[in-house]
This record gives C-alpha cells, sequence and structure tokens, in this order.
C-alpha cells in the first residue's frame, strides 16, 4: 500500500494527514504539516482561511503558537 522507501511513506503519510486536518478545518496542525512539508499552497490557503476568521477559535491560534515554539526548538536541536 505505502512506499518501501521511508521518506517516501512518510511523505506520503503526511499529506494524507495534512489533507485530513485542512478538511477538519484544523488549523493548528494544517499549519504545522504544511511547514514540515514546505507546501506554500497549503500554507496560502491557511492564509486565506484565518485572515477571513473561518472557524478559527483562540484556542487554535494558541496552539499554533506552541507549535511553532516547538517546532522550532526541535530544528536549533536538530540542525
Amino acid at each position: 500500500m505505502f512506499p518501501t522507501d521511508p521518506n517516501l511513506t512518510f511523505l506520503s503519510v503526511s499529506r494524507f494527514l495534512l489533507q485530513i486536518f485542512v478538511e477538519a478545518k484544523c488549523h493548528d496542525w494544517w499549519f504545522i504539516l504544511s511547514l514540515v512539508l514546505r507546501d506554500s499552497t497549503s500554507l496560502t490557503d491557511f492564509i486565506d482561511d484565518v485572515i477571513k476568521l473561518r472557524d478559527t477559535t483562540a484556542e487554535s491560534l494558541s496552539r499554533m503558537k506552541d507549535g511553532i515554539e516547538s517546532l522550532e526548538a526541535w530544528a536549533e536541536q536538530n540542525w
């Protein structure tokens, strides 16, 4: 079902998860996965959705901030 190459498997699963989170309007995961995958189209769609404040809650924005901080800390340790 999935490719045998671990990198391709990661990308396939990540893109599948991104699509699920986009459809569910789960803004925090949508944003983080878009960054990790370097998906500029998804980031543009995300920004458009958040600017219009469609289904965006203060809690979701707070989780996004926490996720960005965690991603930055991880990147500093691993790069």
